[in-house]
């Protein structure tokens, strides 16, 4: 459900940014609960920002952050996982939306 609401919010998106190009961009792989933690952190400017909002700023440096996955890391820390991950994919959506930014 969730990857379904952004995909469509994305492709609108680029539909409206960049109607022309004749070949459409390659996007990263959402973010989903089994994604790990460190593939989260990576994903975006803003990921280390989210983290540390659900008070979780030593993600970084953890060992776990190697296997534990973002479904996990949600049901350990009694974190929303489906409000995290709209937002770490939010993220990554406002990040492509600069990419490609018409000016």
């Amino acid at each position: 459900m969730i990857r379904k609401r952004l995909r469509r919010m994305l492709s609108k998106c680029i539909d409206d940014l960049v109607p022309d190009i004749s070949q459409p961009p390659v996007f990263p792989e959402y973010i989903h609960r089994n994604t790990k933690i460190i593939d989260a952190l990576e994903s975006s400017k803003r990921a280390k920002e989210i983290f540390a909002k659900r008070n979780l700023p030593a993600c970084e440096l953890c060992p776990l952050r190697m296997e534990e996955t973002l479904g996990e890391a949600a049901k350990n820390y009694g974190i929303d996982e489906e409000e995290w991950i709209i937002e770490l994919n939010f993220a990554i959506f406002c990040r492509l939306q600069e990419m490609f930014k018409v000016s």
